[in-house]
């Protein structure tokens, strides 16, 4: 089953929600799937605050992707 995904403007599947962030589910799996059958107790296994936590800064988080690069690249 696949559903229209409103961040990224397309249908996925619920396999890609569940792994959106490498191997973390998407924030918004909740908001999303919930009237498919999908409840908080499914993702009982990860951090209690996942969901209300704040993303971190884009800005310094593509600073260290570049660093990172630059050191495996060296």
């Amino acid at each position: 089953m696949e559903i229209y995904c409103r961040k990224l403007g397309h249908h996925l599947s619920f396999s890609y929600c569940c792994r959106e962030q490498q191997s973390l589910p998407c924030k918004q799996i909740l908001a999303c799937w919930e009237p498919y059958g999908l409840h908080a107790g499914h993702l009982a296994h990860l951090e209690p605050d996942y969901f209300t936590k704040s993303p971190p800064d884009k800005l310094n988080h593509l600073v260290q992707l570049v660093s990172a690069s630059k050191s495996s690249n060296e």
